[in-house]
């Protein structure tokens, strides 16, 4: 089993061995199994292992559970530190959302702080049938039924003072009950959450007791699934790859381009005569350029992909805040203006003489903000504007710029950053504009990308 787990990281992190790897660890036998290969592995390598425990204060005796789990991966070599994410505070309806995104932002900052660059998460092959079962009765396409890729990142929203770390799953292939004659041989002991048991707590619970049950047809049974997931990963990758090679003869031969916050397409035949499911996949990279995307959003914008690339491409069509138009024989991309009543927005911050963490505005923008050092007050609240369009932009902008500008389509889509004056809160003035960054936040491509960094 070692020699197989060695195998499969390998592959993961490449030739290059990383001098330190975070593990995840939720003290479960997937975990702590995880733990034991990671701790083995490592042996005969310089390499330094931390394991990050979140403790979400949903139970009675978390804490001291998380603890215990401290003192094992100790016991393994391993550094442990509990993260304290206080899911008990939230509505059950929201709570297994707010604890995945806890838990990733926790991890994030946590790895960026002692320098780690890829952190190891226990989904094991069961992990995987569930997660089909929840996809399909969510009606998935093919992309989501293939179910987690062995190598992702822990979030594709990082914010400009953190780097992205790589999130990798060596044990995919291995089933649980592996990992428990592991940890059984291993003398590795681990934990039994209750609440894994609570079918009224999580779909996912639900589902494991639906897997779990001697009266499962056939045709849902985890032996029957496996084989089928293993094919629908194989087209998959087989679609991305043909999707990424488009993409770049498309980007080499300059039939595809960026410029001033938009793809262009040219022409549109090229676009129409990819088969649909590479189709499906190029489109899903072009609009995550665009309008780089959180998790929750994927799955809709998938649905609506799908439906999307059967359709002549000769009229206009928006995907979620995305529009795409054929204009003189090529296929435009381009991030769509926000609607009326939503061309102000408002945010109160408390600034402080410190940098205010990174917050990400309008799913585009990265903003903090701080007080200056000779300001009368420790702290404050203040209002910011983040405005897109008005009457007279142009002749704001103008009059700051010393130029002519055109309250052209682009310039609509290009927010300003503003103080909120109270006494005349619809009038750009000069003297309060604060930031006028470039459209996206997404690296790489030669793509326009600017934090906007704040001094009260």
């Amino acid at each position: 089993m070692l020699q197989e787990f060695e195998g499969v990281l390998r592959r993961l992190v490449g030739l290059r061995t990383p001098a330190k790897l975070a593990l995840s660890v939720s003290g479960g036998v997937d975990s702590m199994a995880l733990a034991g290969l990671a701790s083995q592995w490592s042996k005969t390598r310089d390499v330094r292992l931390y394991g990050y425990i979140i403790d979400h204060h949903v139970r009675d005796g978390s804490s001291a559970e998380a603890s215990l789990v401290a003192d094992r991966l100790a016991g393994l070599g391993i550094e442990p530190k509990i993260l304290d994410l206080h899911a008990n505070l939230v509505e059950p309806s929201v709570m297994e959302k707010y604890a995945r995104d806890g838990r990733r932002n926790l991890l994030q900052r946590e790895c960026v702080k002692n320098g780690i660059h890829h952190i190891l998460h226990g989904h094991t092959l069961d992990d995987q049938v569930e997660l089909f079962i929840m996809r399909f009765l969510m009606r998935s396409t093919t992309y989501g039924l293939a179910g987690m890729h062995p190598e992702s990142f822990l979030s594709i929203r990082t914010p400009p003072d953190q780097y992205p770390i790589k999130l990798l799953k060596p044990l995919l292939t291995f089933r649980k009950k592996q990992l428990e004659e592991y940890c059984l041989d291993q003398n590795i002991q681990w934990i039994e959450d209750p609440s894994n048991r609570d079918v009224t707590l999580t779909k996912r619970n639900a589902i494991r007791a639906f897997l779990a049950s001697p009266d499962i047809p056939t045709a849902f049974s985890s032996d029957n699934l496996i084989p089928f997931i293993a094919k629908l990963q194989k087209l998959r990758e087989t679609t991305l790859t043909q999707a990424k090679l488009a993409y770049l003869q498309l980007r080499n031969s300059g039939d595809l381009y960026y410029k001033q916050g938009a793809f262009t397409l040219k022409p549109v035949k090229v676009y129409d005569a990819l088969p649909p499911d590479v189709k499906e996949q190029l489109t899903l990279l072009i609009l995550s350029l665009v309008s780089p995307l959180s998790v929750e959003q994927l799955f809709y914008r998938r649905q609506a992909i799908h439906n999307y690339v059967k359709l002549p491409m000769d009229r206009k069509w928006t995907l979620l805040d995305v529009a795409i138009f054929p204009m003189d024989g090529h296929l435009i991309f381009k991030r769509g203006r926000p609607r009326a009543q939503k061309s102000l927005e408002y945010t109160v911050h408390k600034a402080t003489k410190d940098w205010s963490e990174w917050k990400l505005i309008d799913n585009r923008f990265w903003i903090r903000w701080k007080l200056p050092a000779t300001h009368e007050k420790s702290e404050c609240n203040i209002n910011s504007r983040l405005l897109y369009s008005t009457a007279n932009t142009k002749t704001t902008l103008s009059k700051i710029f010393g130029s002519d500008i055109k309250p052209s389509y682009e310039r609509q889509t290009h927010p300003l950053f503003m103080f909120d004056d109270p006494e005349d809160p619809y009038t750009l003035r000069s003297d309060l504009i604060i930031g006028y960054p470039t459209l996206g936040y997404c690296r790489g491509l030669n793509m326009e990308w600017q934090p906007v960094e704040i001094v009260l």
